[in-house]
This record gives structure tokens, C-alpha cells and sequence, in this order.
């Protein structure tokens, strides 16, 4: 299995420099989304910038959708995804709506995707992202291709794989999770605790079938995805 952690980094400005003339430009906002893979060792850069796309979560799912690509062609079977608990970004059914996807569409045996305990968010991106601060610190950027280079050669031993993303590249998740059915009650008719969740999970042999928890150590509950909601009488 392939674990795999990620977060977002802070906003990268161009221009980028020590001239303090910068701070009076109209600087454009660059998103950077690390991925980090505990057993290779390998860190993506999945590189955009404000006239692309925002900060939501269908560019974070644009973004692991373009990873888990990747992964497809050196044919990892199983993967594992670690992430804080940010509700806009990770932790929503749009990101469900692309596990989902995934399990349907690639040679991807299972998926999970577990969140960190809130105050225990900190991993290995954090320092990905601190190794790009010191290599930007006496750095001139004034394009986001320079910002690739930047980050590209911020860790000479094992370089970094910096992709840019195109306009091509992202995709409405919000819409894809229309076309499931039920992605908010579970199999005991209660609702889906979306803030509350610890776990996902989704199984090629039941590509249909959401398994989460709301404890690292509590039974798992399963949404039907595809069952259809009950038409209340008049």
C-alpha cells in the first residue's frame, strides 16, 4: 500500500524577493498543494495560480486526481491518504464524489483516506514547505515557471516533481457528486457526521459502498451511494 500525505502551502507571491519595492506591487497569488509519499520519499508540487483556480476542494481533488494518475501507471494497487481536517478543502463529500471516481474509473484496488487528530495535523509537508521558504529567501521571482524551478531545486538530493497545472486539469467535482444517489445518510438512516469523520474508505469488490468512521477504533458505518432516496408520501 501507498501512504501518501498532503496540505496546501501558503500563498506564493509573484513577484518574489528582498526588493521592498514588491510590497507595493499587485502581486499574483500562486497555490501550491504538496503530496508527500511516506514510503518513497518522493514530494509532487502541484502548482497553480489565481487566474486558474481558487483554493477550494475542486482543486485539491484536481490536484490528487492528477497524482493518483501517477500512481496508475507504476501500478500502485492501494493507497492511503493522510490530510488535516479542513472542511473546505479535504473533508466533504466532493472529495468523496472523487474516491468514488477513482475506484470506478482507474486500476485502484482500495482507497483510504484518514484525518489527522486536530493539534496532531503537523507531517511531512510542513517541512516540503519550509525547505521552499529557505530556497525562495534570496530568490528573484517574477513568473509562476520560475516559481517551478524554485521549488524543483529546494531539496538538491532528491528533487521535488513540480507539476503545472492547466485550465484542462480541473474538474467540478460539486457536479460529479450529483450523480450519486445517497451520499448523506448512512445504512442506519442517520445522517452523515461530514465534520465528524476519522475515515473513509472504498473497495473496488463494492465500488458503490462509503465505509467511514468517526474513531480510528470504532466499527465502520457504510453509505450506499447509489441507493435511492425514499419518496415521502403526500
Amino acid at each position: 500500500m501507498r501512504h501518501v500525505c498532503f496540505d496546501l502551502q501558503k500563498v506564493l507571491n509573484c513577484p518574489h524577493g528582498e526588493t521592498s519595492s514588491y510590497y507595493y506591487h499587485r502581486k499574483l497569488s500562486l497555490y501550491n498543494l504538496s503530496v508527500y509519499s511516506l514510503d518513497t520519499r518522493h514530494a509532487y508540487s502541484y502548482l497553480r495560480n489565481e487566474s486558474q483556480a481558487k483554493r477550494g476542494c475542486n482543486e485539491t481533488a484536481s490536484c490528487l486526481l492528477k497524482f493518483v494518475r501517477s500512481q496508475v501507471s507504476v501500478q500502485q494497487k492501494h493507497l492511503a491518504f493522510f490530510s488535516d481536517n479542513c472542511g473546505g478543502q479535504n473533508r466533504n463529500r466532493f472529495i468523496a464524489a472523487l474516491w468514488w471516481y477513482v475506484i470506478h474509473n482507474f486500476e485502484i484496488d482500495t482507497i483510504a483516506h484518514k484525518y489527522l487528530e486536530v493539534g496532531h495535523t503537523q507531517n511531512e509537508n510542513d517541512s516540503v514547505h519550509a525547505t521552499i521558504e529557505r530556497a525562495s529567501r534570496r530568490a528573484s521571482v517574477y513568473t509562476p515557471e520560475q516559481w517551478s524551478a524554485v521549488i524543483a531545486t529546494a531539496r538538491p538530493d532528491r528533487p521535488y516533481i513540480v507539476t503545472a497545472m492547466e485550465m484542462e486539469d480541473f474538474y467540478n467535482f460539486k457536479e460529479m457528486s450529483n450523480c450519486v444517489h445517497n451520499i448523506n445518510t448512512d445504512e442506519d438512516g442517520q445522517k452523515v457526521k461530514w465534520t465528524k469523520i476519522r475515515v473513509m474508505e472504498f473497495s473496488k469488490d463494492e465500488p458503490d459502498i462509503m465505509r467511514i468512521k468517526y474513531f480510528y477504533d470504532c466499527n465502520t458505518k457504510c453509505v450506499q451511494l447509489m441507493k435511492q432516496a425514499r419518496q415521502t408520501r403526500q
